[in-house]
């Protein structure tokens, strides 16, 4: 059984799955926007998960604060959401 982590806004991950993420950094000289990019859940701890991510290669370490304050969102990465997603223009 693969271990679950709900995010601030419900969503609930599991370990090992791959999804489409999206969200914002802010820093001192510039902002970093990334919009539907592939991530996978490498690993769930307690209340942090590491994500990595296919577009930077890297894995990045979370807990639920950081998730809100970069306003992080998941969406499963599968055929039937990229029909939905199609059909409902997206």
């Amino acid at each position: 059984m693969s271990k679950e982590f709900k995010t601030y806004d419900n969503t609930i991950l599991e370990e090992g799955k791959t999804y489409k993420w999206s969200g914002y950094s802010e820093g001192l000289y510039s902002d970093y926007r990334w919009i539907d990019t592939k991530c996978k859940i490498r690993k769930i701890e307690g209340d942090k998960i590491f994500i990595y991510d296919y577009n930077d290669l890297k894995e990045y370490e979370y807990d639920n604060t950081k998730l809100k304050n970069m306003n992080i969102t998941f969406k499963p990465n599968n055929l039937k959401t990229l029909l939905k997603q199609l059909i409902n223009g997206d």
